[in-house]
């Protein structure tokens, strides 16, 4: 008999991290037998609301939450559940307590370092401060995207996983497309990662008042362009059918990132995109963008300023050095952070079914 797996995501396939760690690898899963349902917690009206306005409605949330609510009475004739990060965001881990007195496996996954959502205020930290390491000790194993992520899952359990955030190479051309006549520095993300853009904002007006070159945003909201008053910024619309498209429109891709606990979480998707599509990168040398940036070899590790001004001057400069870096970082994706055939995550599905 098949096995049945409910997948409980965070989002609809509108949100990266839930498309990217729970809905690309179902194809390869109903190949091996494996029944999949997937129930996301955020609907696409939640989604699309939070994305224009980064308001929460809390009617929204309500009617999310409580059809949560009602697909967990229906839990019970699953094998298991894959919970992406928690049931129910700032609540109590009351139901995956229960998960486990009514003995129904379940797995976490995690790509950002939401128990850091839990410790930024004293309220927070009473009321909430132990729900993920409790959460934690109850799950049959924990997923993990980044080194951070493991290190702060395995104080609580012994069946950690680390799966890196990967790309489906199937979807990216096998060669590089030509350069834009334009140099054209890109980012892709969403409103909620709009604010890093403004860690570098210095630097992009001091390198356009030497260098022709237009800043494209994809996912950021138009407000964005006063915001990076004096750069000849263009925001475009992210769809996922585009995505791959419209990152081959950029000479390089950036990702600056504040140093906190929250950025040192995270999985650095956007860099293996930009990889994956042979663009050379810069990123700020936090978390794991450490290990997937080998300096001056596939992209700059730029903490200062000056840092950042140099990798781009020697870019716009060499047009060679363009190619021979996204060379580099698109073979880093083709070892290391392409989905293959989804093995990772079945073999982990696997201990537990």
């Amino acid at each position: 008999m098949s096995k049945k797996i409910l997948f409980l995501t965070k989002y609809n396939r509108l949100g990266a991290n839930s498309r990217y760690r729970s809905y690309q690898y179902i194809p390869y899963l109903k190949k091996e037998g494996i029944i999949i349902d997937t129930t996301p917690l955020f609907d696409e009206i939640y989604v699309k609301n939070i994305y224009s306005t980064k308001k929460h409605f809390l009617q929204d949330i309500l009617r999310c939450y409580f059809k949560r609510l009602i697909i967990l009475f229906s839990v019970k004739k699953y094998d298991l559940l894959l919970i992406e990060a928690e049931l129910f965001p700032y609540i109590p881990g009351l139901f995956e307590w229960l998960l486990k007195v009514f003995h129904i496996p379940y797995l976490l996954d995690y790509d950002d370092a939401i128990f850091h959502h839990y410790d930024t205020s004293p309220m927070r930290k009473i009321i909430l401060g132990s729900k993920i390491k409790n959460i934690a000790k109850k799950a049959n194993a924990i997923v993990t995207g980044s080194p951070y992520l493991t290190a702060y899952m395995e104080k609580y359990n012994n069946n950690v996983f680390e799966i890196p955030t990967v790309i489906d190479l199937k979807k990216y051309p096998e060669k590089k497309s030509p350069l834009p006549e334009k140099f054209t520095i890109g980012w892709i993300g969403s409103p909620y990662t709009e604010d890093y853009m403004m860690e570098i904002y210095p630097v992009l007006k001091q390198f356009g008042k030497n260098h022709d070159y237009k800043l494209v945003l994809i996912g950021a909201n138009e407000s964005m362009r006063k915001r990076l008053k004096g750069i000849n910024t263009e925001i475009w619309k992210w769809t996922e059918e585009d995505e791959v498209k419209d990152i081959r429109e950029f000479n390089v891709g950036i990702m600056p990132l504040p140093d906190t606990k929250w950025t040192r979480g995270k999985c650095g998707l956007k860099l293996i995109q930009y990889m994956g599509c042979f663009l050379p990168v810069i990123a700020t040398p936090v978390g794991i963008n450490n290990e997937i940036i080998e300096n001056k070899i596939n992209g700059y590790l730029a903490d200062t300023q000056t840092e950042w001004l140099d990798a781009l001057n020697e870019l716009y400069e060499n047009k060679d050095l363009q190619i021979k870096m996204g060379t580099e970082g698109r073979k880093l994706v083709e070892e290391k952070y392409e989905i293959g055939n989804g093995a990772s995550l079945l073999s982990v599905i696997n201990k537990f079914l």
